[in-house]
């Protein structure tokens, strides 16, 4: 799976086995296919890298925690963070 561009500091596979995530010191999560490996979303909002990721149940929501001293909630479908 390439696509960061900055060392990857955490995955998380959905529940279901069929996605991933992924957060990176490039300051963005990433959403996979599990299954080919292909990008399927990019979530940019952080300030500096990201150290953690988890997936909701339902793969809806991705959280994401930060260098930047934040913690986002993501959903999957907008792409938008609050």
């Amino acid at each position: 799976m390439k696509g960061h561009t900055g060392g990857v500091n955490a995955v998380r596979a959905a529940p279901d086995g069929k996605k991933v995530c992924s957060g990176s010191l490039d300051e963005t999560v990433r959403l996979w296919d599990a299954s080919t490996g292909v990008e399927l979303k990019c979530f940019t909002g952080h300030t500096n890298g990201v150290t953690s990721v988890d997936m909701s149940l339902d793969g809806s929501i991705i959280v994401s925690g930060s260098e930047d001293k934040t913690v986002r909630l993501w959903n999957v479908a907008s792409g938008e963070s609050r």
